[in-house]
């Protein structure tokens, strides 16, 4: 594995390295490494023959997290990360990038099993005060006394923002915590998401926004994603996700062909496929769907909706 760190001219810095008795600045980020030691069994990798690149250039704010551990491991757990075309996490001109592969932000006190799987290269880039998220198999908080297993395949992902523009793809994963029992399995033939020029982009397959509370098990099988807005637009593909919170029962299951989705100049489109708009509890969806197409412009909108509320 070839791992490089770039902090380049006025980074935002958030810890420093000794290095030949001088402190030096460095950009943000975790590869197999936990926060505050493990205390309970504890299995992490990263295996990559392309090149690992995290770097903030001109004021900006890089963060790349591969399998690794916010607070530590009082549980059982275990992460792996193979990309093996290489990772790319790069911020200039007061941008923000941020990617999170098989990682916990929290600690872990369950058990919890995260795998991430890309053949080719996964490439997260913001510029101009932009804002580029992503995240493959992860958890933003805690894993706490739940079990939790997450895994997402795919060949290619590419997540990209320019100008005032915010871009996330959320594979896999969950925005809070884990206190229940989850499992998330997501495999994409590719995913392309771009936002540009004050743009919104999102791309969520089998991902939850909120919190994990009930029994949670999502499933998405898909060709391929194109999802891009530019020049004001917004454009959204959530594919058997969950928009809020599980605090019941959720079960989603999507097999969808391919989607391109794209919005420009005001406009708004948006595909909906197994998915519920809030949050969840006793819910169940299934959806079979050969492919999408999707598209708006000059401030109109567009949306699709299959067997999602």
């Amino acid at each position: 594995t070839a791992a490089m760190s770039l902090a380049g001219l006025r980074v935002t810095v958030e810890e420093t390295i000794e290095r030949g008795g001088e402190s030096l600045p460095a950009v943000k980020g975790r590869l197999a490494s936990t926060g505050k030691g493990t205390r309970g069994r504890n299995d992490q990798s990263v295996q990559s023959k392309g090149l690992i690149l995290n770097a903030a250039l001109v004021d900006g704010d890089a963060q790349l997290d591969m399998s690794s551990v916010g607070e530590g491991v009082k549980g059982s757990n275990r992460q792996s990360t193979k990309v093996q075309g290489g990772v790319i996490n790069l911020a200039a001109g007061r941008a923000q990038a941020q990617t999170r592969l098989s990682s916990v932000g929290g600690a872990v006190t369950g058990s919890s099993s995260q795998t991430t799987s890309v053949p080719g290269l996964v490439l997260n880039v913001a510029a101009g005060l932009a804002d580029a998220e992503l995240n493959m198999a992860s958890v933003d908080g805690s894993v706490r006394n739940g079990s939790n297993q997450q895994s997402a395949r795919s060949l290619v992902v590419v997540n990209a923002a320019a100008g005032l523009a915010k871009a996330s793809t959320h594979i896999a994963s969950v925005g809070g915590s884990v206190q229940g029992q989850n499992r998330q399995d997501v495999i994409v033939g590719a995913v392309v998401n771009a936002a540009g020029l004050a743009a919104l982009s999102s791309v969520n397959l089998a991902s939850v926004k909120g919190a994990v509370r009930g029994s949670n098990q999502q499933r998405a099988y898909v060709g391929a994603v194109a999802n891009g807005a530019g020049v004001g637009a917004m454009a959204s593909v959530n594919i058997a996700s969950v928009d809020g919170s599980v605090s019941g029962s959720n079960r989603q299951t999507a097999v969808v062909g391919a989607v391109v989705n794209g919005a420009a100049l005001g406009a708004n489109a948006e595909v909906n496929i197994a998915t519920r708009k809030g949050s969840a509890s006793g819910n169940s969806q299934t959806s079979v769907v050969g492919g999408v197409v999707n598209f708006a412009t000059w401030g109109s909108s567009s949306t699709v909706d299959i067997n999602s509320y």
